[in-house]
C-alpha cells in the first residue's frame, strides 16, 4: 500500500514537471513566433518611412521650384526688370498714378505741376535705365505762349499762355534720318479724371518708350513721343509743337 502511494507521488511529480516543461516550451515557441513577427515588421516600417521621406522631399522641391518661377515672374512683371518687352502691369500703374490727382484742366496745378512732374520723373528713369543701350533719349519741355484763330462756333481767337508740352525723342545713338510721331494729351475736362481721354494713351506711351529704349537692337528710325497738356482747350496743342520743336517735326514725314 505504501509502495503504491509512493509510485503515484512520483508519477504526479513527473507529470507536473512535464507540464511545466511543455508550458515553458510553448512560451518559448510563442516568443519565437512573436519575435519573428517583430523582425518581419521592421523592414515594413522602414520602407514606409522611406516612402514618406521621398514624398516630403518631392513636395518640398516642387514648392521651391514654383517659388522660383513666381519670383522671376514678379521681377519681370511687377518690379519691372528691363527686358525690352511691353509691361501691361507697369502701364496700368502709370494710368492709376496720372488719374489719382483727379481732373487736370489746362492751367491747373494738377495738370501743370503734378502730372508734368510725374511724367518727367518716369522719362528720366527710362533715360537712365537705357543709357548703356544702343538708343539715346532726348527730352524737350515746352512752355509756349501764343494765339490762333479758329473757325468753330462762329469763329474766335484762342489764346494760350505757357501751356505744357513734353516731347521725347528716341533714336539710335548713330542718329536716324526719319522720325515717327506718337501723340497723347494728359489734360482733361474740368469734371473728369480723364482716364480714357486721354491718360490711358499717355500711360501706354510711357511703357512703349520704356520698351523701345531697352531693346538690344537699335531701331531703324526714331520716334518722337509727344505728351501735351492743352488738347481739351480746342486743340491749342496743335499750334504749340510747331512753335518749339520745328527741328524735330521736319524729320517727321508729313510733319509740316
Amino acid at each position: 500500500m505504501e509502495r503504491d502511494t509512493t509510485i503515484r507521488r512520483i508519477k504526479s511529480l513527473y507529470g507536473t514537471q512535464n507540464n511545466v516543461s511543455e508550458n515553458k516550451n510553448d512560451s518559448q515557441d510563442q516568443r519565437g513566433i512573436n519575435g519573428c513577427s517583430e523582425v518581419k515588421k521592421k523592414p515594413e516600417v522602414s520602407l514606409y518611412l522611406l516612402h514618406e521621406g521621398v514624398g516630403v522631399a518631392l513636395v518640398t522641391g516642387f514648392i521651391l521650384v514654383l517659388w522660383g518661377v513666381v519670383h522671376l515672374s514678379l521681377q519681370q512683371l511687377v518690379i519691372g526688370k528691363s527686358t525690352g518687352e511691353f509691361n501691361a502691369i507697369r502701364a496700368r500703374k502709370h494710368l492709376e498714378r496720372i488719374t489719382s490727382v483727379g481732373p487736370r484742366p489746362t492751367g491747373s496745378p494738377e495738370n501743370e505741376i503734378l502730372t508734368v512732374n510725374f511724367l518727367l520723373e518716369q522719362i528720366e528713369h527710362i533715360k537712365a535705365d537705357s543709357a548703356s543701350g544702343p538708343h539715346s533719349v532726348t527730352v524737350d519741355v515746352q512752355r509756349p505762349t501764343g494765339s490762333f484763330s479758329i473757325d468753330f462756333l462762329g469763329g474766335f481767337t484762342s489764346y494760350y499762355d505757357r501751356v505744357s508740352n513734353i516731347a521725347v525723342r528716341l533714336e539710335p545713338k548713330a542718329g536716324a534720318q526719319h522720325l515717327m510721331l506718337a501723340n497723347c494729351h494728359f489734360d482733361s475736362v474740368a469734371n473728369s479724371p480723364g482716364a480714357s481721354d486721354d491718360a490711358v494713351s499717355c500711360a501706354v506711351m510711357l511703357e512703349v518708350l520704356h520698351s523701345l529704349a531697352n531693346l538690344s537692337t537699335p531701331l531703324r528710325h526714331g520716334v518722337v513721343f509727344l505728351f501735351n497738356g492743352a488738347e481739351e482747350n480746342v486743340l491749342q496743342v496743335r499750334e504749340t509743337l510747331g512753335d518749339t520743336s520745328e527741328h524735330w517735326t521736319e524729320r517727321v514725314p508729313g510733319g509740316h
